[in-house]
């Protein structure tokens, strides 16, 4: 949480391990990929502002660094990265991305809770 704006609103994230408000200019640095929205909030520094709050979920997802980078990416490429059907059912999107390489095979390994999901 800091103060801006002359001190006039405080900036928090329920999250700053993922999206960090910077002190210096109040803006919102992404870290890190997160597995919920997180909230934003901007809130009067002083008293006289009372309850008044505004409050902004964002989807803390990064994306890769370019065409030089190899990555593999588990999940949606917007939004939250994991999402449950009607049927219940969690949906897991797998993406690589060889940078200038060429992907012949890929073999993933996913470690997940057990008493939290099921393999189907």
């Amino acid at each position: 949480s800091h103060a801006y704006a002359n001190g006039l609103l405080t900036y928090s994230s329920d999250e700053p391990r993922a999206l960090n408000v910077t002190a210096e200019d109040g803006q919102v640095v992404l870290l890190r990929n997160w597995y919920e929205r997180v909230n934003l909030h901007v809130r009067p520094s002083c008293a006289a502002g009372g309850d008044m709050n505004a409050t902004l979920a964002v989807a803390a997802n990064v994306h890769t660094s370019g065409a030089n980078s190899y990555d593999i990416d588990l999940g949606d490429k917007s939004g939250v990265p994991l999402y449950t059907d009607s049927n219940g059912k969690v949906h897991v999107e797998v993406r690589a991305h060889p940078g200038h390489g060429e992907l012949l095979a890929l073999e993933a390994e996913v470690l997940y809770n057990t008493s939290a999901l099921t393999a189907l």
